[in-house]
């Protein structure tokens, strides 16, 4: 299997055929509430949740995991909410003995010719995963799982 990673609260996690490239599932990235000291509740990504999605799958080979980096105008919060999510990620398959490869947003969407649009990305998913289920708009994180799966699957052999 070639698992696909899109980190964030809102991410993805999927899996496709190694050999063939095909589409085998995509689930939402599971999340879990937590307090913090001044009682505000927050979101955050479930590790053992996490750990139990890739328990249920063939052992795979590899993981593809988007490594995304501060923009401008981002707050503090939400930068730190996106590096405790690709920390979680990164933790749980390195236990699970998963090695990964890490893209930028720019080298795999570079590759597929998508830019930022996202509607154009869960288009281009559903073409190579017509199965796969990314019927709703707010599915592009999904597809965008799926798509950095696919750009490992087309660039592994160069």
């Amino acid at each position: 299997m070639i698992i696909g990673v899109d980190c964030g609260l809102t991410g993805a996690v999927s899996f496709i055929d190694e050999m063939e490239g095909t589409y085998f599932s995509v689930v939402d990235i599971p999340i879990s509430q937590s307090a913090s000291s001044s009682r505000k509740v927050k979101n955050e990504i479930n590790p053992s949740g996490l750990r139990e999605i890739f328990a249920t799958i063939p052992v795979p080979s590899i993981a593809v995991v988007e490594r995304t980096s501060a923009m401008p105008g981002q707050g503090v919060s939400s930068m730190f909410s996106m590096g405790d999510s690709f920390g979680v990620v990164r933790g749980v398959l390195s236990a699970l003995c998963v090695p990964i490869v890490y893209v930028s947003p720019m080298v795999w969407k570079k590759h597929f010719k998508i830019g930022s649009d996202k509607e154009r990305a869960r288009a281009l998913a559903i073409s190579y995963f017509p199965t796969a289920p990314l019927a709703r708009k707010k599915d592009h994180n999904r597809a965008e799982s799926l798509l950095l799966a696919r750009w490992y699957y087309e660039n592994r052999k160069q």
